[in-house]
C-alpha cells in the first residue's frame, strides 16, 4: 500500500478532526510506518488505551486507514496508514469574513504550532532516553528562528519560490526513500511565510 500524494479536506468536521495536536503526531508517525495502535503509542511514549478514540476518528474521516490485520492471542489487530502523504485545506473553510472561518483558521494554527513544540520537547525526551540506555552520541544541529523584515513585491516572489521548492526537495526525498532503512534520520520542517500587519494608531482599531 502507497498512501496518496495529497488529499484536500473541504468538510468542516474533518477538518476539527485534524485540528488537534495529539491527532497531528499520530498521522505524522503513520506516514512513515504502517503500524497497529500499540506501536503508534510506543513512538509516541502513549498508552494504547490514550489512542484508540482519535485514531477510530482519524479513520472515521478517512485520514488514516487499514492496510492489513492479523490476530494477535486471539484479537484482530489493525494496522493502518495515512491515506496522503500531505493533507491540504479547502480555502473556503479558512475564510476570514466568518467567525466560523476565523475559529478554523485559529484551530489550525495553534494544533501545527503545539504539534511541532511537543514534537521537539518530546524528541529531546526520547534522545536522552537512548543516551541513558547506551545509544552512541551523534550531534545533530538543529534550527529554531523567527525573524522579520521589509521586502520588496520582486523578493517576496523570489523567495516564496525557493521555499516552495525546498518543501518540494523534502517531499521528493521523502517519497523515494524506504520506510526503514539504515543511514535514514527523520526531520521535520515547519514552515511560516507571512505578511506581518499591526493595527494603525486611528481609533478604532480593535479586533471585536
Amino acid at each position: 500500500f502507497r498512501p496518496a500524494p495529497s488529499l484536500t479536506i473541504s468538510d468542516l468536521d474533518t477538518l476539527k478532526v485534524l485540528a488537534d495536536t495529539l491527532r497531528h503526531q499520530i498521522l505524522e508517525v503513520l506516514t512513515r510506518e504502517t503500524l497497529p495502535v500499540k506501536e503508534i503509542g510506543a513512538r509516541l511514549g502513549l498508552t494504547p488505551g490514550r489512542l484508540y478514540y482519535h485514531v477510530n476518528l482519524l479513520e472515521k474521516h478517512g485520514l488514516i486507514q487499514v492496510v492489513h490485520t492479523k490476530m494477535v492471542s486471539g484479537i484482530q489487530e489493525k494496522h493502518f496508514r495515512v491515506s496522503a502523504m500531505d493533507f491540504e485545506i479547502d480555502r473556503g473553510l479558512l475564510s476570514q469574513t466568518t467567525s466560523q472561518g476565523r475559529e478554523s483558521i485559529h484551530s489550525v494554527l495553534a494544533a501545527t504550532l503545539d504539534a511541532t513544540r511537543d514534537d521537539v520537547l518530546r524528541s529531546v525526551e526520547a534522545r536522552f532516553f537512548e543516551l541513558d540506555r547506551g545509544a552512541e552520541e551523534q550531534p545533530r544541529n538543529v534550527i529554531i528562528s523567527r525573524h522579520k523584515g521589509n521586502l520588496t513585491e520582486a523578493q517576496v516572489v523570489d523567495f516564496q519560490a525557493r521555499l516552495v521548492a525546498l518543501v518540494e526537495d523534502i517531499e521528493q526525498a521523502q517519497n523515494a526513500a524506504p520506510e526503514q532503512g539504515e543511514g535514514l534520520h527523520p526531520y521535520a520542517l515547519l514552515l511560516a511565510f507571512y505578511p506581518s500587519f499591526y493595527y494603525s494608531e486611528a481609533e478604532g482599531t480593535e479586533p471585536g
